[in-house]
């Protein structure tokens, strides 16, 4: 993001370049021969409904037409909303921040560009709300830890394959909330 006069956070500026994607799977400028290298900057504009509608800015950064680098994502306001690491067209890992600029989750990602492996999540005031993993399909694998905003540990959870397995503990609440979300586990009454 890049500061206004006024000393404002504002989000980068839109360009004009026109990328288009093409048999060999590269991005080119339009009507280029080479790949395209360098950042695009466009606006991005999530929601069906005028309710659920929200715009951020990404940029994107390519080298011989593919995604190379940090791709960022940014709130209107001109805050950081995610940074997703790409190296030569495949994707590592992404990070994404609260509005108020705190980290809000972190994912390693697989050539899928989905979550496999490594999982956090945190609190808005910065402790770590849940910490686990993902198999190849982006579901809960392993055992999930789940933390309140003070840290305590309420629930700790093995999962395989996106199955619930096991409760290994939780506080009553957190078995209240897994009921809702998950139902009983095999065997519970």
């Amino acid at each position: 993001a890049a500061e206004s006069k006024t000393g404002k956070l504002q989000p980068p500026e839109i360009d004009t370049v026109t990328l288009e994607k093409r048999a060999d799977g590269l991005m080119y400028a339009a009507g280029a021969d080479k790949p395209y290298t360098g950042k695009d900057v466009e606006k991005l504009v999530t929601g069906e409904k005028p309710e659920d509608r929200k715009e951020y800015v990404v940029v994107t950064p390519y080298k011989d037409g593919k995604i190379d680098g940090t791709k960022e994502t940014y709130f209107m306001t001109g805050r950081l909303r995610e940074g997703r690491i790409y190296k030569a067209g495949e994707a590592i890992e992404s990070t994404v921040y609260f509005p108020s600029g705190k980290k809000k989750l972190y994912a390693e990602l697989n050539a899928k560009d989905v979550a496999e492996g490594d999982y956090k999540r945190w609190h808005e005031n910065g402790t770590l709300h849940t910490e686990g993993a993902h198999d190849a399909d982006e579901r809960f694998q392993g055992v999930f830890k789940e933390f309140d905003d003070q840290g305590k540990l309420t629930g700790q959870y093995l999962w395989e394959h996106g199955v619930l397995k096991k409760a290994i503990f939780e506080t009553p609440a957190q078995k209240e909330d897994r009921l809702k979300s998950y139902g009983k586990l095999d065997g519970e009454s």
